[in-house]
């Protein structure tokens, strides 16, 4: 509403223009039907003459009192105080929608690196979650300290050995025998990087029948990888290389630094190297 009478306000000069205009063609009209009426001849005529004379009058005061009210209520309107300052068309917006004025352009800022927060990698956050240890299988032969075993399968504090199983006892020349370990790491593991070696050795371990060395798990996972006490399932293939040999054979397994192949880790008793609790039969071609 303040709106609409904001905008008649502004346009009121329109109305007292057609007002006047107005009033003055009925004031010309009643002064022409007045000279006429001096003129008249008859009675009719004059009374006629008379009723015309007083209808422009009225029609000329009533345009001219209507643009003298018009006037007064501009005049007025102009001066109320909620007219006086909102006379602009505002939008209405939806809701949940803000107009949020420009801000006035300021220069850049110029960042303060030395305010920068320091974010320092924890080493909790950088190290991997140990794996699922494994544990050996119901058909694993134990080997370790037990009564029925007369050696102590410990290599230093790199490993222990829990169990093993073999694909095959029985061999011939071009074919292979798998070995699967079942390796408990202990706290010396990580300190290098050890290699297995597996040999196949005739019972006086006179000469190498086949041998298999590399990197645990079949290369996937480094002893410096290990974590005290976790069990690891190590699979080795060991192809026998000897063609002129017939008869049993043993294997060795143990650990070296790849860095000087020539020394071993010690097992408990003083060997450098543990012969599996089984033999091996080798036919020939």
């Amino acid at each position: 509403m303040k709106v609409i009478l904001g905008w008649l306000a502004g346009i009121a000069w329109i109305f007292y223009a057609a007002c006047g205009l107005a009033a003055l063609i009925y004031f010309a009209r009643a002064l022409s039907t007045g000279r006429k009426l001096a003129g008249s001849l008859t009675v009719y005529e004059q009374e006629e003459l008379r009723e015309k004379t007083g209808r422009f009058w009225r029609t000329a005061l009533v345009f001219l009192l209507l643009g003298v009210f018009l006037f007064a209520g501009v005049w007025y309107l102009q001066r109320l105080p909620a007219l006086s300052v909102d006379l602009t068309i505002t939008p209405t917006l939806p809701p949940g929608l803000v107009i949020t004025p420009s801000p006035s352009p300021r220069p850049p800022a110029t960042p303060v690196l030395g305010a920068l927060p320091t974010i320092t990698p924890t080493m909790e956050a950088m190290t991997p979650p140990p794996p699922v240890s494994p544990t050996p299988p119901p058909t694993a032969t134990p080997v370790g300290p037990v009564p029925s075993n007369p050696f102590y399968a410990r290599f230093g504090d790199v490993a222990e050995l829990l169990g093993y199983d073999l694909t095959t006892t029985t061999l011939s020349p071009g074919q292979s025998v798998g070995v699967t370990f079942y390796w408990r790491a202990l706290p010396g593991a990580g300190n290098l990087n050890y290699q297995v070696f597996v040999h196949l050795l005739p019972p006086d371990i006179s000469r190498l029948l086949g041998q298999h060395d590399g990197t645990p798990v079949e290369g996937t996972r480094p002893t410096t990888t290990w974590t005290a006490g976790e069990v690891l399932v190590d699979f080795h293939s060991v192809p026998l290389v000897a063609t002129d040999y017939t008869g049993e054979a043993r294997i060795a397994v143990g650990f070296y630094d790849p860095a000087a192949p020539h020394i071993r880790v010690p097992v408990a008793g003083g060997a450098d190297y543990v012969l599996l609790p089984v033999t091996i039969q080798v036919s020939g071609p």
